[in-house]
């Protein structure tokens, strides 16, 4: 683990906070091999935030226990210093994990254990009130301790991939501008080669007729006779190279990734293509579901056979080794073909394409008025083509919002606007959902906290506390601190006088020693404001 220059930034922020807690301290606070091993442990936790940023949120949660822990072994005043590193991490961990489930199932996970140590306290010291409280504002904390900052890294981490996808698509549209630039370059050269052939063959074909006619002529000298043959034999070679030349213009070899494809297969179907593969080495199955859509027409025909030759060039050129599964399935008014590659055998892609493979393919399935899906797949690769066996009529710019560079920016910013509402909403919505919830233990508290006046009036210290008939629970804001100091030693319980939730009358304190009554007290509403 190298330490970068904002690593060591972030792990002195982290100890000029820790240090000066503990020198307002004074001699109260820790002692300094205690502080130098949480130092060390803060240390642990930026070398781990790049590479293992779960583990760092962890420690950095861990942290803030341990020194709840050592402060009940040994009383002395709670650390803050150690608290700020938590929402760091967590910011941290939202901006670098792709993915969101541990963070929620950690936070969840120490949401239930605090609230089943919270019952299993009060259930010990016979008052789960207060504890439940607690568990409230600890939740409330982790809220906005964790949660919040996560999410916010978690929205900023959308924001960076919308904006790389952002870059890819225009990467993506500057490449298919020279796609389309070479395609117009290339009908250019076809109607020149058409040209070059209308008028030069024409002409070349007048001059060999008229060769031949002198070559015929009863009256031509004998070297004049062989001087006409020989020019109507080099007009007919002349014509026999335009030929060969116009061919290669109409069919340039060089300018795409491959060899060049012709419109049909010439009459090769799609078990000559698969066995062809096998032939290769391509592990391929073909299975063909048949139907009863009988012959497939031309455009389609086409489009099939190309749609399962261009992704079998790309399984052995991407994923060699990979198993590859050709899936034909036909009915009256169209066909699938699915083709899906597994991933390579040693678990990493070859040869990265430029994608335009794809590009020409969607082009073809998309003028023979059918759609194609290509995606990642369990480590591999599929493509997906639906083709009508009638096409309709379409324009050249058709599907050209149906890309993938449009689809995946489209996705990223559906996945930032959802982040943005997710970091707003979460936090308001567990905020809400908890102070609700803590309304209604109040409300319910308030109704069964009550002790009547008159069974305190008949209450006598030294009574047993099993022949005390005492309310269900005590009073949620009981005013410790308040009245007359209790016995030592004793353990009071808290009740209301009244049901009245938007306010406190008077207060009955009892407190228990021994298993019986040491005291009962009346804590009124003035001895609460003088305590405060």
């Amino acid at each position: 683990m190298r330490w970068s220059v904002r690593d060591m930034l972030l792990w002195g922020f982290f100890a000029l906070t820790v240090l000066l807690e503990r020198a307002a301290q004074g001699g109260v606070g820790a002692p300094w091999p205690v502080v130098t091993a949480g130092l060390v442990a803060l240390g642990v936790i930026v070398a781990l935030r790049r590479s293992h940023p779960l583990a760092a949120l962890y420690g950095a949660a861990a942290l803030p226990l341990l020194q709840w822990a050592y402060v009940a072994v040994r009383p002395g005043p709670f650390s803050l210093a150690y608290v700020v590193a938590l929402p760091v991490m967590s910011h941290l961990a939202g901006r670098r994990l792709p993915r969101d489930r541990p963070v929620l199932l950690s936070f969840v996970a120490v949401a239930l254990l605090e609230l089943a140590l919270a019952v299993a306290v009060g259930t010990v010291e016979g008052s789960a009130t207060r504890w439940v409280v607690a568990w409230f504002d600890l939740t409330l904390a982790l809220v906005f301790l964790i949660m919040c900052p996560w999410l916010i890294g978690r929205y900023r981490r959308l924001q960076q991939e919308l904006l790389r996808a952002g870059w890819e698509r225009a990467g993506r549209l500057e490449r298919e501008q020279g796609i389309i630039a070479d395609r117009e370059r290339l009908r250019e050269r076809a109607r020149i080669a058409q040209d070059m052939h209308d008028s030069l063959g024409h002409e070349l074909s007048l001059i060999a007729l008229r060769a031949g006619a002198l070559e015929m002529a009863p009256d031509l000298a004998e070297h004049h006779r062989a001087a006409a043959g020989e020019l109507r034999a080099g007009v007919a070679s002349a014509t026999e190279r335009l030929r060969e030349i116009i061919g290669v213009l109409r069919e340039p070899h060089g300018v795409s990734e491959g060899p060049a494809v012709t419109l049909a297969p010439a009459r090769e179907t799609i078990a000559d293509l698969i066995e062809q593969a096998r032939t290769s080495g391509i592990p391929v199955e073909l299975l063909d579901g048949g139907g009863d859509g009988g012959p497939l027409p031309d455009m389609a025909g086409h489009a099939v056979h190309r749609v399962v030759q261009e992704c079998l060039t790309n399984a052995a050129k991407h994923a060699p080794g990979a198993e590859v599964t050709v899936r034909l399935v036909r009915s009256r008014d169209e066909t699938v073909v699915t083709v899906v590659n597994g991933p390579p055998p040693d678990g990493s892609p070859h040869a990265p394409g430029s994608g335009l493979g794809l590009v020409g393919l969607r082009e073809r399935v998309r003028l023979a008025g059918g759609s194609l899906r290509a995606r990642p797949r369990d480590g591999g690769f599929e493509v997906l083509a639906r083709l009508p066996h009638t096409a309709p009529a379409r324009s050249p710019g058709d599907g050209a919002a149906g890309s993938d560079s449009a689809y995946g920016l489209a996705r990223a910013r559906g996945q930032v606007r959802r982040g943005l509402v997710t970091a707003l909403m979460v936090p308001l919505s567990i905020a809400a959902s908890l102070a609700i919830a803590l309304a209604g233990y109040y409300l319910y508290t308030t109704e069964n906290s009550v002790l009547d006046p008159a069974r305190f009036d008949r209450l006598r210290v030294g009574q047993a506390r099993s022949s005390i008939d005492l309310p269900p629970v005590e009073m949620i804001d009981a005013p410790v601190g308040s009245g007359p100091a209790p016995p030592p030693g004793a353990s009071c319980r808290y009740y209301r006088s009244d049901d009245n939730p938007l306010g406190v009358g008077d207060v009955y304190r009892l407190c228990f020693s021994g298993g019986r009554l040491a005291a009962k007290d009346v804590i009124t509403p003035a001895d609460r404001i003088r305590r405060d």
